[in-house]
């Protein structure tokens, strides 16, 4: 599955991008995943990072951990992941 949005946002691009690309804050924002965090030695986000994300499905289930990749990332720019 593939998807993708564009929101416009009246704020600097440095500061929407530090919210996005910090996947330990997408439970803040996400109506399905609550949390997330990265893996495999990732701190923060790069091509290629990978972290994991909590989902619970349509808010009521199932609930299941799924393993993302980071898949393009520059900074201020895109954070794009898979």
């Amino acid at each position: 599955m593939r998807d993708s949005v564009t929101v416009h946002i009246n704020a600097p691009a440095a500061k929407v991008w530090a919210v996005v690309s910090d996947v330990t804050r997408i439970g803040e924002f996400s109506p399905e995943t609550f949390e997330a965090k990265w893996t495999d030695g990732a701190t923060g986000p790069a091509v290629g990072a990978k972290f994991r994300g909590h989902v619970k499905r349509n808010g009521r289930g199932p609930v299941y951990w799924t393993t993302c990749r980071v898949t393009e990332c520059v900074e201020n720019e895109v954070f794009a992941f898979a």
